[in-house]
């Protein structure tokens, strides 16, 4: 199913994302196939350990193999192959890469916090959710990578906190900060990172996702520097943010001077969006915060956006989120975001397999799964549905799920973000 195009030619998305993320998506995402192993990874060598370390396991499995990781403390750790790694309990591990998987080698990882996050060439579906609180998130050469649950707050000085470059990426329920400038460090890294910079024809969709631009440094009788835009689009490259109860774009406040008495050295807040490339958007709010300069201590309106790529306004499109332990047996409560009146349902699927399609290049899930009908959305905006995971299902399983919205009078056809699964 597909979306009517718009007629409007400003808002008919650049081709070129488009046709990166249809060559990049070109392979299915099968499910896990049924002869995987199971292992068992715990820090503190508990009843049934098999790997005290994650890499370890790693190196012990086969491809499409289940880690189920026990709490501890752990090393970083490298995946380039076919693998579910999930934890439950609080998981801390060093830096994680993903790289180098080849069409049909998902990469699912659930439940783990790690310090930083690295996604390179992969050229099948990369699942990461629940990740906790890391340093940052770079996304280069890959195919659908998809980020749920968790916080991006940049810690070194004047960095971005999430790149992506030449990928296809969906944020669900994530917030990215770049980091603060430091007045002991030369320029740039006084100024406020970046929050997100998205370049080389990627395409990165937003829901209910935030990204905010570092502080500029507070200096002490010295002109203080700059804070950080929220997000910087480059040309060819295609951002969509759709809102729902929470979703920002906003510039990092400047830097000041903390033993004036005036505002003199004060700088200036960064700018919300900067759109090189394409912006569509629903329901976003783009907040360049004002700043207080001058000697008399003015206030400046800030920037909410500029760039020659320009922000267009799409059609309210329907956000999917779920909350709640997944695991087998357990409740989860999906909540849908969605324009009043339109009928809804969601699809269950073992796969990730998935088509772009319409004005917002959401990707539709290849219909091989369940359909379950939610009712019409209320006036709130918001329906709720909670269900039960099968008991008979095993830890490390996984699903994904998405929602589609029936628009009342024109059966417009909306799909949501999708959910993926990971039973831990």
């Amino acid at each position: 199913m597909s979306l009517p195009s718009p007629r409007s030619p400003s808002l008919r998305p650049s081709r070129a994302p488009l046709l990166l993320a249809a060559r990049l998506l070109a392979a299915p995402l099968l499910a896990a196939p049924l002869a995987a192993s199971t292992w068992v990874v715990d820090a503190n060598n508990g009843p049934g350990t098999q790997f005290l370390d994650i890499q370890a396991a790693i190196h012990g499995s086969a491809p499409g193999d289940i880690l189920l990781v026990r709490p501890g403390a752990y090393a970083g750790f490298t995946v380039d192959r076919r693998l579910t790694i999930a934890g439950t309990g609080l998981i801390t591990a060093g830096p994680v890469l993903v790289r180098d998987t080849t069409p049909f080698a998902r990469v699912a990882i659930a439940g783990v916090q790690p310090s930083s996050i690295v996604v390179q060439n992969c050229q099948a579906g990369v699942v990461i959710q629940d990740f906790g609180n890391p340093s940052s998130l770079v996304v280069s050469a890959s195919s659908d990578v998809r980020v749920a649950r968790g916080l991006v707050t940049q810690t070194a000085p004047g960095a971005t906190g999430f790149v992506c470059d030449a990928s296809v990426v969906e944020l669900v329920d994530v917030i990215v900060r770049g980091g603060a400038g430091s007045a002991a460090l030369p320029a740039p890294l006084d100024q406020g990172g970046l929050g997100t910079h998205v370049r080389g024809g990627s395409l990165v969709s937003f829901f209910k996702s935030c990204s905010f631009g570092g502080a500029g440094s507070v200096s002490c009788g010295a002109l203080a520097s700059v804070g950080g835009h929220g997000v910087v689009t480059e040309p060819n490259s295609l951002t969509q943010c759709f809102a729902s109860s929470f979703a920002i774009f906003q510039g990092g406040p400047g830097g000041t001077d903390s033993c004036a008495t005036d505002c003199a050295n004060n700088q200036l807040a960064g700018t919300a969006l900067v759109a090189g490339g394409q912006v569509l958007e629903s329901g976003m709010t783009i907040d360049g915060p004002d700043s207080t300069l001058g000697a008399s201590c003015t206030t400046v309106p800030g920037i909410a956006s500029s760039g020659a790529g320009g922000v267009s306004s799409v059609p309210e499109q329907p956000v999917w989120t779920m909350a709640g332990v997944p695991a087998p047996g357990f409740l989860v409560t999906f909540t849908l975001t969605g324009p009043p009146g339109a009928q809804a349902s969601f699809e269950y699927a073992r796969a990730l397999a998935t088509v772009p399609t319409g004005v917002a290049l959401v990707w539709a899930l290849v219909r091989i799964g369940t359909t379950i009908p939610l009712g019409t959305i209320p006036a709130s905006g918001t329906l709720t549905h909670t269900m039960t995971l099968s008991p008979l299902m095993a830890n490390g399983g996984f699903l994904t799920t998405q929602a589609q919205v029936v628009m009342p009078i024109t059966n417009e056809i909306r799909l949501s973000n999708s959910v993926p699964i990971v039973l831990r």
